[in-house]
């Protein structure tokens, strides 16, 4: 299907160089090879876990200072996150997604206590987490690399520059966890597959609805399936939880994606 481009282009300059989309790949690369195996290992003593009740974690700090650092870094590049172009469409999405999202955080909050035996408090900061991870991601590899890409392959590839460069941002944003997962010692090809299928279905849903509040809800949604369901019974509530988010899909976007298609036949 062929996709129709957005105003949301409007955020990316159209001078912007491979050099300066390079140069953001390295930092991206150094920074994050920085975080992972010597900030955030040192960030927080057992003491002061123990002060704040783990409802302060060191990803929350890292994530928070990655959004600010690449904010800072995309104004260098004359970009900025506050344009109010790619907040304004499709406010009724956003409210159903944050409510579903929601839903699911207290619906299974009681399974997740009852099995881990895990305090509320912790639980909140993983909330916090893998909010601050979806803006950060987000911003990074949808609102900035993948508009930059397809202003970069427009002239030569044409309306084929939408779907390679949300292949290429894809792939980068699947490969962007592998510094985590090495200093884990677990690294496994399953999860990058899932990663840069959520990639394209991000970059996809960015492009048809041009809203980054959206994709950012919607990524955590996704974070917090990934984060519950090792705790969720297995048999029937597994099976009947797909079967919600599938319909939960398709009633979110179905709509949406035949008008998209329609307009574009």
């Amino acid at each position: 299907m062929k996709l129709l481009l957005r105003d949301y282009l409007e955020n990316i300059p159209s001078n912007i160089s491979w050099k300066k989309v390079l140069l953001l790949l390295i930092i991206i690369q150094i920074n994050s090879f920085v975080l992972v195996n010597f900030f955030i290992p040192s960030l927080f003593s057992e003491e002061i876990r123990i002060w704040t009740g783990g409802i302060i974690t060191p990803g929350q700090v890292a994530f928070l200072y990655s959004i600010l650092f690449y904010s800072a870094l995309f104004k260098l590049f004359g970009v900025s996150v506050l344009n109010s172009n790619i907040y304004r469409n499709n406010l009724n999405a956003v409210i159903v997604i944050l409510t579903a999202t929601v839903c699911i955080f207290l619906l299974l909050l009681p399974q997740y206590v009852h099995t881990t035996q895990g305090d509320v408090l912790i639980l909140f900061g993983h909330f916090l987490e893998l909010l601050f991870g979806a803006v950060f991601e987000e911003l990074v590899f949808r609102f900035f690399l993948l508009a930059a890409f397809i202003q970069l392959f427009k002239k030569s590839f044409g309306s084929g520059s939408v779907w390679l460069s949300i292949i290429i941002s894809s792939f980068i944003f699947s490969f962007g966890h592998i510094f985590d997962h090495i200093r884990q010692g677990q690294v496994y090809i399953e999860f990058y597959i899932w990663a840069f299928s959520i990639g394209i279905l991000l970059s996809w849903i960015y492009i048809l609805f041009n809203n980054i509040v959206l994709v950012i809800l919607l990524h955590l949604f996704l974070n917090l399936i990934v984060l519950f369901l090792p705790l969720v019974q297995q048999g029937v509530i597994l099976a009947e939880f797909i079967w919600y988010l599938v319909a939960f899909s398709l009633v979110i976007f179905g709509n949406r994606i035949i008008k998209i298609t329609r307009a574009n036949n």
